[in-house]
């Protein structure tokens, strides 16, 4: 049987009368209306609930707790998991004031690459997880293949948040070497739930966003992270590398906070005692934080427009129920006033069957007492 019949049989059993005998004609009229509003009453918040569901890129429901679950989201791309975010982002407003960004540290791995990648602690509705940020090297062939349709242009904005000022990189110009290397960046995101082991890795860099800071929700870091990503989505070993990437995530959103970031200058961003990123500072720094205001915004206006919409979709489809619903009253007023006149009726026709049965009791005494 399948669920829509499962409903419809329940209801009907709750219908009908207990007695064992055939129900009459009335009763089963009656029965039929109740059903289908019944019936509406019970599929029709599921209907709107499909109608408002979103599909996320990683084919999870688009829901708060699937954000933060680090079975869904280990060494996932930062343009599929903004996408995540927007799936959810467009179906409720919560998501813009949980997730407060508490710290961020930056660890040097003491490997040949030795390699930096960033770790905020994030109050997550009560508990803290961990976002790591980094640029993990070059897409293969494949992950570029299945990143295509999650991609999306580069705006005006975030050119601030490239490597376009030698003051970001000394090596920038560098930065032409031959196009084989010139391939799209892996920059990733992982959720953990426990501090990650740093036990053998250096701390490069450190920002405590304390209550006295501007609030630096998780998403707006993902959404930095993204942008960053948009405006230099090359990987090169010299100038666009994992120091670059998690250095200005770094740089911006303390800036952002009104925060302070101590850097250990003679490891932050350098390679074997070279220096291949500086952070930004002044001017520079004032654009990258203007332009990552203006990504946040934009991400937003365009969630908020999809959320209206969807509201809007709802408000209509609550309109559509309520006028079925009062079409459905109306219909059962009328049965019920046609089931009134039938009782009158039958009240009519029992009286009549009374009188007759009387009368014929009356005329079989009285042939009786003749004889």
């Amino acid at each position: 049987m399948t669920r829509g019949r499962a409903i419809y049989s329940s209801v009907a059993l709750h219908l009908l009368p207990s007695t064992s005998q055939p129900p009459p004609l009335l009763v089963l009229l009656k029965m039929r209306s109740n059903l289908k509003s019944h019936f509406l009453h019970l599929v029709a918040p599921l209907l709107r609930a499909l109608k408002m569901s979103s599909t996320t890129p990683t084919g999870q429901a688009a829901t708060l707790d699937n954000l933060m679950d680090p079975a869904i989201h280990t060494g996932e791309n930062i343009a599929t998991y903004v996408m995540f975010i927007r799936c959810v982002f467009e179906s409720v407003s919560e998501l813009e004031t949980v997730g407060n960004v508490k710290m961020m540290r930056i660890y040097k791995e003491r490997s040949s690459a030795q390699h930096e990648y960033l770790i905020a602690d994030v109050d997550w509705r009560g508990t803290t997880k961990y976002v790591v940020l980094q640029r993990a090297g070059r897409l293969t062939a494949q992950e570029r293949t299945k990143l295509g349709k999650h991609r999306d242009s580069t705006t005006s904005s975030t050119s601030s948040l490239s490597l376009s000022s030698a003051a970001v990189s000394p090596c920038a110009s560098l930065d032409s070497l031959s196009s084989s290397l010139h391939r799209d960046a892996k920059d990733t995101i992982t959720i953990h739930t426990e501090m990650v082991d740093t036990a053998d890795h250096l701390l490069v860099a450190e920002c405590t966003i304390t209550e006295n800071c501007i609030p630096i929700y998780w998403w707006e870091l993902v959404v930095l992270a993204r942008a960053i990503s948009k405006g230099s989505i090359w990987y090169t070993p010299n100038a666009a590398n994992c120091y670059f990437y998690s250095g200005m995530i770094m740089a911006v959103a303390g800036h952002r906070a009104g925060a302070q970031v101590n850097w250990n200058k003679d490891l932050a961003g350098t390679f074997f005692r070279v220096a291949l990123f500086i952070p930004p500072t002044g001017v520079n720094l004032e654009k990258a934080s203007a332009a990552f205001r203006q990504e946040v915004t934009n991400f937003t206006e365009a969630c908020q427009k999809i959320r209206d919409g969807k509201l809007a979709d709802m408000a209509k489809l609550k309109t559509e129920g309520k006028q079925k619903d009062e079409a459905l009253a109306q219909k059962d007023e009328a049965l019920a006033q046609k089931d009134e006149a039938l009782a009158q009726k039958d009240e009519a026709l029992a009286e009549m069957v009374a009188k007759i049965a009387a009368y014929e009791a009356s005329g079989s005494s009285k042939v009786a007492g003749r004889e």
